[in-house]
């Protein structure tokens, strides 16, 4: 984002920008913390704003190196890294980098809310 809201006194919004932003160039500004992979994140601002974001951390399968949203591949001898293969696609399947192989969202999904939950 490059710009934030800020809440005045007289309890109105201005927005500010957090840097130069050139002509032309889109204000954005963050509505969640950055700490929930991307179909979290995208469900989330859909089910309370209205719009699926199409940021360029959305449509990155690493998350612009967060790998947030990564499994390891449970392929013997592989542990390469899984990533979304189209990350701003609902149930998208998940790909090995490494090995190419595969996971369905469904399975994925499975294997990190186990892994939310055990922590």
């Amino acid at each position: 984002s490059n710009a934030k809201p800020v809440k005045m006194k007289d309890k109105s919004v201005q927005v500010m920008t957090k840097r130069q932003v050139k002509e032309g160039e889109e204000i954005t500004i963050q509505y969640l913390v950055e700490n929930q992979p991307t179909r979290i994140r995208r469900e989330m601002l859909y089910r309370k704003w209205f719009f699926l974001c199409s940021c360029i951390r959305c449509q990155d399968p690493a998350e612009c190196g967060t790998f947030l949203g990564a499994l390891l591949c449970q392929r013997r001898h592989c542990g390469g890294t899984v990533l979304p293969a189209e990350p701003t696609q609902r149930n998208s399947v998940y790909s090995c980098v490494e090995c190419g192989d595969l996971v369905e969202y469904e399975e994925a999904v499975r294997i990190m809310n186990d892994a939310e939950n055990n922590t």
